[in-house]
């Protein structure tokens, strides 16, 4: 059993990255949160004991936060299902455009530079990109700051799941469609 050159790996572990990535920094943040909601929660239970109405109520108000929480993620989790399975195509054609050039300019520069000179080249790039935001002019420093192309590419990113629909949005469409046929 192969796995093959080195240039086939990232065409097979770049899509697995970034997605397990948003997910674990989306499970991490709601998640998160409502865990240090609910042992707070329980921990002002133990330290004063309320009536049974006060418990009551606040063990709703957890479990409300947890449904939510839980709605959340699997909102999330239906629309990045969704963003890869043609139900948006437009958006689907420009997503797997994007990480099809990036894994394929991944995988050239992997098969066309040798494993010495790649990491040599990454290592010399990673420190003229640190040098140059230390090496910044006057000039610079008193003009209102543009927005980082790295901004530019969050706003994208975020328009672009923004217009992923959930499976909700999915029922409500076939449903609109089916009442157009039969009207």
């Amino acid at each position: 059993f192969s796995l093959g050159e080195a240039y086939h790996v990232p065409m097979v572990l770049f899509a697995g990255v970034v997605a397990n990535g948003a997910m674990e920094y989306h499970w991490r943040r709601e998640l998160g949160m409502a865990a240090e909601s609910e042992f707070k929660l329980w921990q002002e239970d133990i330290e004063r004991k309320g009536s049974i109405n006060e418990r009551l109520k606040r063990l709703r108000s957890g479990i409300q936060d947890a449904e939510h929480v839980i709605a959340q993620v699997l909102t999330a989790v239906e629309k990045v299902t969704n963003l890869l399975n043609w139900a948006e195509p437009a958006l689907t054609a420009v997503v797997l455009a994007v990480l099809g050039s990036i894994c394929f300019a991944v995988a050239l520069f992997l098969y066309m530079v040798p494993r010495g000179v790649s990491s040599g080249l990454l290592m010399v790039g990673a420190v003229l990109v640190v040098w140059r935001r230390k090496e910044k002019g006057p000039e610079e420093a008193a003009a209102p700051p543009a927005p980082s192309r790295l901004a530019q590419l969050k706003g994208m990113l975020v328009t672009l799941y923004a217009r992923c629909p959930n499976d909700d949005d999915l029922s409500h469409r076939w449903i609109a469609r089916q009442h157009e046929f039969h009207t």
